[in-house]
C-alpha cells in the first residue's frame, strides 16, 4: 500500500519517483504498472532496467 501520493521528477535521461510505500514489494507493484512504465517512458527517460534505490524514511528536526 502507498501511504501517500508519489512524486515525480524527470530530467535528462531519468526519472525519480519519491513516495512511501508500506514496503519494497509494494513499491515494485506499483512501479509493475504497464500505464506508469508507458509515461515513464513518454518524458524521455532510459528504456534500460531502471535502477531502484530503496531507503528507509527518517524522522528530523526540520520536517514539515
Amino acid at each position: 500500500m502507498i501511504r501517500e501520493t508519489p512524486r515525480f521528477g524527470a530530467g535528462d535521461g531519468f526519472a525519480v519517483i519519491v513516495g512511501e510505500w508500506e514496503g519494497a514489494g509494494h513499491f515494485q507493484q506499483f512501479f509493475g504498472n504497464p500505464e506508469l512504465r508507458a509515461f515513464i517512458g513518454s518524458v524521455g527517460t532510459a528504456r534500460a532496467p531502471p535502477e531502484m534505490i530503496v531507503a528507509e524514511a527518517v524522522s528530523s528536526p526540520d520536517e514539515y
